[in-house]
């Protein structure tokens, strides 16, 4: 009677030392690396993307018009067209290794996207005069 409690526990610990390690790291490979095309989730495949365009959207100012984006293994490239208050449509690019890819802070992308929006207007400004 002894032996087949003394199974039943080698079952147990070798279940609690391989299995369940085993499926904490499954789940999570499929947590960062699934794509997950749900406007909430802002990491894994669609992270970045959708952090900026949670971003965009919190400008009251801008509303987005259109977005295209580079599929592959990880999203290597995105871009959102917005129009401003005054009807200008405006290209946000985010490209593969640039330094715009690397921001994670909400403010800082928004600083960005501000530049980037004050940059395409100094220069409309500048083909008028």
């Amino acid at each position: 009677m002894l032996a087949p409690k003394r199974t039943h526990s080698i079952k147990r610990r070798l279940l609690w030392t391989f299995a369940v390690p085993l499926i904490a790291v499954a789940i999570l490979w499929a947590y960062t690396s699934i794509p997950i095309a749900a406007p909430w989730a802002e990491f894994g495949y669609y992270g970045k993307f959708n952090q900026v365009q949670r971003i965009i959207h919190e400008m009251p100012s801008l509303s987005i018009a259109d977005h295209w984006q580079h599929h592959d293994v990880t999203m290597e490239d995105f871009s959102f067209t917005i129009t401003n208050q005054d009807g200008v449509t405006i290209k946000i690019d985010f490209w593969e290794n640039r330094p715009e890819m690397r921001l994670t802070k909400d403010a800082d992308i928004r600083f960005y996207i501000e530049g980037v929006i004050a940059e395409h207007m100094r220069v409309a400004q500048a083909k008028v005069h």
